[in-house]
């Protein structure tokens, strides 16, 4: 069964032919309750759509202009949500290709000319899951991105509440926000919504997460975003149980498309170490002070034990010019962290208490600490940054909460 997503009844093709097109356009699926949608245009057109909206249900992209097809697979799983359906079409009748393809979860190849009566019996085996293939899925789970702070006070959660509102609703990704600190955290405060019901349940007993946690336990505060948050009694206990992450993760990730984890300070559990270890991305925020050489060091050397070459450390320099003495200069702390900074966001004095106050996200503000949060959103999601409208009209940031009043 195609899992659900924000676009489950959809069926979107991009051609490179008008042949191709209208033979996709004959073939009926209102029996498999897709709605479809052929559009011209090869990858290049596919991954610009599937940026900026939802992923759909089943996915058809044309091969035949690719000249590294496998290659360009991966780009289109990059940019979809968890649970697609991919089907691909092209010009090469090689067996190689097929292989590599469905190896990479690709559902089918079709090769050229294509033949109404072919594609309806894919469609058809795809979407009632009629086929005998053992096909490994594509996009399964969606990103993991982590943020982690070199020291205490440095405006992590901040930067993770404001990046997951931007990939919600201004990219469009279906994303979650989650908040291992449970006894304190910011999330709720920062986005106006509710803690969540049951969060420290699941962490301190794993075995009870199931498919409809989801549901039962995280705050949505829009169709896009989920939030799990806690905010426990101080004078309480509280373990996160061996297995917790192993248990919740994959129920997390084959739901979102980002899911983004605010870790604590602590190390002394394992669940940072193993969180920072299994992620896509890592966001270490920063400043250029001694105290961040030292800790930026260490958890660079923490996460590249991992030696996974295509794990992602993002440097965040934030509050940016706060202390006029003290800090050491970018070219000094890029060598002695042995890193590239890869985001500097200036020190906002103004419009994080008015944000947090008004209930509503900084980056709907303007200021030096929202233009600092876009241009990081984006590097997450590896796009050019998008910035509010302040001509007059209204940002989108402006007409979603018009719309959700």
């Amino acid at each position: 069964m195609i899992k659900k997503t924000a676009q489950s009844n959809k069926l979107l093709a991009f051609v490179t032919d008008a042949e191709s097109q209208k033979i996709l356009q004959s073939v009926p699926t209102d029996h498999l309750q897709l709605i479809s949608d052929i559009r011209i245009g090869g990858i290049n057109e596919s991954i610009d759509f599937l940026k900026n909206n939802a992923s759909p249900a089943v996915l058809v992209v044309d091969l035949s202009s690719s000249k590294l097809p496998v290659s360009d697979i991966k780009k289109i799983a990059d940019c979809c949500e968890p649970g697609v359906k991919v089907i691909a079409i092209g010009d090469k009748n090689e067996v190689g290709i097929f292989r590599q393809l469905l190896s990479l979860g690709v559902q089918d190849y079709v090769v050229k000319p294509l033949s109404d009566k072919l594609l309806l019996k894919t469609f058809e085996s795809v979407v009632l899951g009629n086929d005998d293939r053992n096909t490994k899925a594509f996009s399964e789970y969606g990103k993991l991105i982590s943020f982690v702070g070199a020291r205490g006070g440095i405006g992590v959660s901040t930067l993770l509440a404001n990046c997951g509102f931007l990939l919600a609703n201004q990219y469009t990704k279906k994303t979650s926000l989650i908040d291992l600190n449970v006894q304190g955290s910011m999330l709720s405060h920062l986005l106006d919504t509710e803690t969540s019901t049951g969060f420290r349940d699941v962490l301190e007993a794993p075995q009870r997460i199931d498919d409809l946690f989801t549901e039962r336990v995280m705050v949505r505060q829009t169709d896009n975003l989920s939030v799990l948050s806690s905010e426990e009694a101080l004078d309480e206990p509280f373990l996160i149980s061996e297995g917790a992450v192993s248990a919740l993760l994959p129920i997390i990730l084959s739901q979102f498309q980002y899911s983004l984890f605010d870790l604590p300070r602590s190390f002394s559990d394992g669940i940072n170490t193993e969180l920072l270890l299994l992620s896509n991305t890592v966001v270490i925020v920063c400043d250029t002070t001694l105290v961040s050489v030292r800790d930026v060091v260490r958890l660079t050397k923490l996460i590249r034990e991992n030696e996974n070459p295509e794990q992602k450390i993002i440097l965040v320099v934030n509050n940016e010019g706060l202390y006029k003495e003290g800090h050491i200069d970018h070219d000094l702390f890029e060598e002695s962290v042995q890193k590239k900074i890869d985001c500097v966001i200036s020190f906002d004095s103004i419009t994080p208490l008015v944000a947090l106050n008004d209930g509503k996200p900084v980056v709907g503000y303007n200021g030096p600490l929202a233009k600092g949060i876009h241009q990081l959103a984006a590097l997450l999601i590896d796009q050019t940054a998008i910035f509010p409208d302040t001509s007059g009209k209204m940002s989108f940031i402006n007409r979603f909460f018009a719309r959700n009043r």
